[in-house]
């Protein structure tokens, strides 16, 4: 029938399965392979043999499986991390990073089998680290051989469903409590019985012994040393006194400096009198040994008790059990449930309880001389005060004040005026806090005028927060409060458990969506995800009401329970599920994530295997529940749906019978992403959605096995690292190895070699520094020139001619074979038709002669010249005729070569 001249444009194809192989209907036919071995396509179409590897270094225990997580900051600080059995190592611009000449690393708590199944994701200068069995791990760089790992330091959350059995929970507290010790100043003050500070030392008491004043004039009693609190909030003073109505100040000295002092009028009858200290007051108290309490009161006024209450310290500190007090972030509590509820497990993980906090009520009467300010009265949430001027004397001399403070009484501003009335009738204010604050009355200027103020609050319902610290039994644990709690000793059903625990597991995996931490899937709630507060991300605490920065947890509702395995951020969150595909997303029209505006829908009905996500440019790849199939994901507004295409469809041979077990993303210098098979060969997918490219090829390491495989960003170019298990000298050796740049631009600086080493410098014949490769028969490349039959003996090799740049490794073959030459005749196809292919003509790009043929059985080599050549080959083939119509490009020297189209010559038969 003659002859045809048959174009073949592009390989951008790759390899196909054999199902393809007369598949001439399809587009991407006339662009496949039969076989890409050990070389990949490139995006626009071109074919070239792989890279090589360079030798990093051994891992740390190359008797143990380790892996690779990629750790980037910016292109200059981008550092791989070899994770292994209870060590993490440090890898930088191909090299461990070393400190005091061994290879740095920390300690970690996984082991070998847990640091294979980590999922991870980065923030700036932290890499979070994710295990169902272990809470999230945090990873900090501060030097190339200065990192820390800590626990997340989780915040308020997140928690269960609040329960709905009869157990409660109840928060027990102390606080140290200083009595009076001595008399520093008695005045005119007299005792029932024995000493003066003997008789106020037993609060709560408001009968018995008392102390009394004889006239217009104080008593100075000295308060128990004191350790420093942890926080300057909740000091109070308590006094039990009356007997007589008189106007009375208490102040509080530390030794001659008065810190606070306030003016109340005491009544006939005995009562308690609260005085709260400002946390501006507090805070000028620099030694707690030498406290003073002062007395000034006029004739007949008794105190039965005193007590000063302040929290207890960070350590140490005489603990003091109280009811009626209140406790504060960072406060320990003993934790009391009515039921067996507690495991040990549940030590380090977050519960809280709903209750309303402040809710009380406070009098005050006023006293009828000089200017006064009254205590400062802790307030949130709604609240109601009653002013009642005296019948007798009323408020007709001076105004009155209610004041306001929102900086822990440093600053004051009047909130009420209550005016100067000849009226005796009571008179009623309201209003809400939304945020904790004080209240307290003053008058500016000396009257007479007396009134009886009560404050009432509502309170304001919340969540008290608590980390356990110490297991003690079913019903008993010790906890750390991460929020203020007011009613210690009260028993609530209203709490939660943690969501997040050795009882209830931890999250698989995270990332980062809209400024919020996003995890999910424990063992207990595997279909459930968690959202940290707007730019806290260990902070999962929810108000009341809810607020739009609060936490978020949000569930996948399916007719099957599949576990959460990985997400990704994109416009969406994209959620893989051991089943099928989600998206979580704001909901209706709004554009932020809230508590109150939170969608989770359906996207398309395949699982995800337990790998990362991958984002390419506006697309997310996922490899398919079993591992044997590779899918994109891209948002398509007709359907306001994510769906895509089965990668592999045209290739799946490449994964039937395999799995794969890691992979990675190289965008540059040609758009591949990197797939580990469970046989430990690796695939390459040159993947351009933009352009409908993608491009299978199957690589393999000469007598090593890689196991895992990761990329980092480059100055010029993206690095593919990897760990390789080999066997040296009998011996098993794990190696991280990296891709050497394909990129060459003189024939000796070529690395078409795996665990290769560069030797550049003085003319030599003897090359050393091949420990790694002892025994292995290896590839050379002498000035660019091919050194065969090597084999590395004491760790070193000898080549017949002095060289200043040598390349030694671990060669291996590369192969690309055209699918059948489809002609198109006029009369039918030329699948069925016998053809001989006597000359093809290839167009190469910086390329060394190879070898080309119609099959591997008859090969003939190029004619290029020894530098990189760039431009059109013929070669003239061996006649003969088959059905088959292939051609075969192989390369078996360490050369690069790359075809980016030919022309055959085709006789066809009949």
């Amino acid at each position: 029938m003659g002859l045809v001249h048959k174009l073949i444009p592009s390989f951008a194809t790759g390899e196909v399965s054999p199902a393809i192989y007369s598949r001439v209907d399809l587009e991407k036919y006339q662009a496949g392979l039969k076989y890409c071995r050990n070389a990949y396509v490139l995006p626009y179409g071109s074919v070239l043999n792989r890279s090589g590897s360079v030798y990093c270094g051994e891992t740390k225990t190359s008797t143990s499986q380790s892996r690779l997580i990629e750790f980037q900051y910016n292109t200059e600080q981008a550092y791989m991390l070899e994770f292994g059995n209870a060590y993490m190592r440090v890898i930088k611009n191909g090299g461990y990073v070393l400190s005091g000449g061994t290879p740095y690393q920390i300690t970690t708590p996984y082991s070998a089998a847990q640091a294979m199944s980590l999922q991870y994701t980065q923030s700036a200068n932290k890499l979070y680290l994710f295990h169902p069995s272990f809470l999230i791990r945090e990873i900090t760089r501060t030097a190339d051989a200065s990192w820390t790992i800590a626990t997340h330091d989780l915040q308020q959350g997140p928690l269960l469903e609040e329960n709905i059995e009869a157990t409660t929970l109840t928060l027990a507290g102390s606080i140290q409590a200083a009595t009076a010790t001595g008399v520093s100043d008695a005045g005119d003050w007299t005792a029932s019985a024995g000493t003066l500070d003997a008789c106020v030392d037993d609060y709560p008491a408001a009968s018995g012994d008392y102390i009394e004043c004889g006239g217009a004039n104080y008593c100075e009693l000295t308060l128990t040393s004191l350790s420093t609190p942890s926080v300057r909030d909740g000091h109070v003073l308590k006094i039990y006194a009356g007997n007589s109505a008189a106007n009375t100040t208490l102040s509080l000295y530390q030794a001659s400096t008065l810190i606070y002092a306030v003016k109340l009028r005491t009544n006939a009858t005995v009562e308690q009198h609260v005085v709260y200290i400002p946390k501006a007051a507090a805070e000028t108290i620099t030694s707690y040994s030498s406290l003073r309490v002062r007395i000034a009161s006029a004739a007949s006024m008794r105190v039965y008790s005193l007590e000063l209450q302040v929290p207890m310290p960070t350590s140490g500190g005489t603990p003091t059990a109280r009811n009626d007090v209140s406790l504060f972030e960072g406060d320990s509590v003993a934790v009391a449930a009515s039921a067996s509820v507690f495991a040990s497990g549940h030590v380090g993980s977050v519960w809280a309880l709903r209750y309303t906090a402040n809710a009380r009520s406070f009098t005050y009467r006023t006293p009828n001389t000089g200017a006064f300010q009254s205590t400062a009265w802790p307030v949130e949430g709604d609240w109601t005060l009653t002013f009642d001027p005296d019948s007798s004397v009323k408020v007709d001399e001076q105004p009155m004040y209610l004041e306001k403070s929102i900086d822990g009484g440093r600053s004051w501003y009047k909130r009420v005026t209550f005016p100067v009335s000849s009226a005796t009738t009571s008179s009623s204010y309201s209003g809400s806090e939304a945020d904790p604050c004080l209240f307290r009355i003053t008058r500016e200027n000396s009257a007479a005028d007396m009134a009886v103020v009560t404050l009432s609050m509502q309170g304001k319902e919340k969540y008290a927060y608590f980390k356990m610290a110490a297991y003690s039994s079913g019903t008993s644990m010790t906890a750390t409060l991460q929020t203020d709690f007011s009613q210690p000793g009260t028993p609530f059903e209203t709490w939660s458990e943690a969501a997040w625990s050795a009882v209830r597991g931890y999250p698989v995996c995270g990332t980062f969506y809209q400024d919020r931490f996003m995890t999910g899937g424990t063992t207990y709630q595997p279909q459930t995800v968690w959202g940290s507060k707007t730019g806290d991300y260990n902070n999962h605490g929810r108000s009341i009401p809810v607020k739009d920065d609060d936490g978020i947890t949000a569930n996948i509702i399916s007719r099957q329970v599949n576990a959460i395995r990985s997400m990704a951020a994109m416009n969406d969150l994209v959620i893989g599920t051991a089943g099928a595909v989600w998206k979580l997303s704001p909901a209706g029209d709004k554009d932020v994530l809230a508590p109150t505006s939170i969608r989770v829908r359906f996207q398309a009905q395949y699982g995800a295997a337990s790998l990362p996500l991958m984002v390419v440019g506006n697309t997310c790849l996922m490899v398919q529940d079993k591992g044997t199939k590779v899918r994109d994901l891209s948002y398509s507004i007709a359907s306001d749906s994510y769906d895509g295409s089965n990668l592999t469809i045209l290739a799946s041979h490449l994964l039937e019978g395999y799995s794969v077990t890691d992979w990675c993303y190289q965008p540059e210098p040609y758009s591949i992403l990197w797939l580990v098979r469970s046989d430990g060969k690796f695939l390459s997918l040159t993947y351009d959605r933009a352009q409908n490219v993608w491009a299978w090829g199957l690589h393999e390491m000469t007598g090593g096995v890689v196991e895992s495989m990761k990329c980092l960003s480059g100055s010029t170019e993206d690095d593919v690292y990897m760990i390789v298990r080999r066997t040296v000298n009998s011996a098993t050796k794990r190696y991280v190895e990296v891709f050497s740049s394909r990129q060459i631009t003189s024939v000796e600086d070529a690395k078409i070699m795996d665990s290769c080493i560069t030797y550049s410098g003085a003319a030599a014949t003897t090359i050393t520094g091949l420990a790694h490769l002892e025994g292995k028969a290896v590839a050379v490349l002498a000035n660019g020139v091919p050194v065969f039959g090597k084999t590395v003996s004491s760790a070193q090799i000898t080549i017949p001619t002095a060289a200043t740049k040598v390349q030694v490794g671990i060669g291996y073959n590369s192969t690309v074979e055209t699918l059948n030459l489809e002609l198109n005749l006029k009369d039918g196809s030329a699948l069925d038709r016998t053809m001989g292919i006597p000359q093809v003509m290839v167009h190469v790009q910086n390329s060394c002669n190879f070898q080309i043929g119609v099959d591997a059985g008859a090969l003939k080599s190029t004619e290029l010249p020894s530098s990189l050549y760039t431009g059109e080959e013929t070669v003239f083939l061996p006649t003969g005729y088959d059905t088959n119509g292939r051609l075969v490009m192989y390369q078996d020297k360490p050369l690069p070569f790359c075809v980016n189209s030919m022309v055959a010559r085709v006789d066809v038969g009949g």
